[in-house]
Parts: structure tokens; sequence; C-alpha cells
């Protein structure tokens, strides 16, 4: 199963669902702040880069991906995933959360066929 946990915040969902890709032979990617947007602030990038290396264990977590996701960042893939987690598109407010349902329609349109 591949799996995408859009903005993870501290990695809780991640601490599950990566093991659990792994482990069925799956993988599990995550969007992150966008690392080509000249004008992210430092403390998006040291955060990134803290996530990535609390979940760079490949043997408890398998590989990790994080996917560029921002303002400025080339659309997620389509097509690419069979789980779609956003927990925290409550707490983003309403705009941030019909956004995230019309990008998990597109991803997953296609795999359901």
């Amino acid at each position: 199963m591949h799996i995408l946990g859009l903005k993870p915040g501290g990695g809780w969902w991640t601490e599950i669902l990566a093991p659990y890709a792994a482990r069925t032979g799956g993988r599990y990617y995550t969007t992150g702040p966008d690392l080509d947007n000249p004008e992210l602030p430092d403390r998006l990038r040291a955060a990134r880069a803290r996530f990535e290396e609390r979940f760079g264990d490949t043997k408890v977590y398998g590989e990790v991906t994080v996917l560029d996701f921002g303002a400025t960042s080339a659309p997620l893939p389509e097509s690419s995933f069979d789980f779609i987690l956003s927990a925290r598109a409550g707490r983003l407010g309403r705009r941030a959360a019909v956004h995230r349902q019309r990008l998990c329609e597109r991803s997953l349109r296609d795999r359901r066929r």
C-alpha cells in the first residue's frame, strides 16, 4: 500500500503508518515544506530536516519520502497513492480542507479503476 500523509506535523501518524507500509511491501510518503522555494523561512527548513532525521531509520520506518508541498511546488503525482491521510485539515481552515479534498480525489481517482 502506498500511503500519503498530508502535513504530518510532529509525525504521530507517521510513527504508525510508515512501519505498516514498510512491513506490508508498500511505501510511505508525506508532504513537507518546499525546499525549492527561496522564500521558505529557515525555521521550516529546520523543521523538515528534523522530521527527515527522525524518520530516517529505514529498518524501522522503511523509506519515508518527503515531497515538496507549497504554493510554488509542482503538483503531487496523480494516481500514486492507495490511502491519503489528512488528519490536520480541520485545524487549517475550510479553504485548506477543500484544497486537500480536491487533491485527494485527483490522486485516488485512477487508482479505483
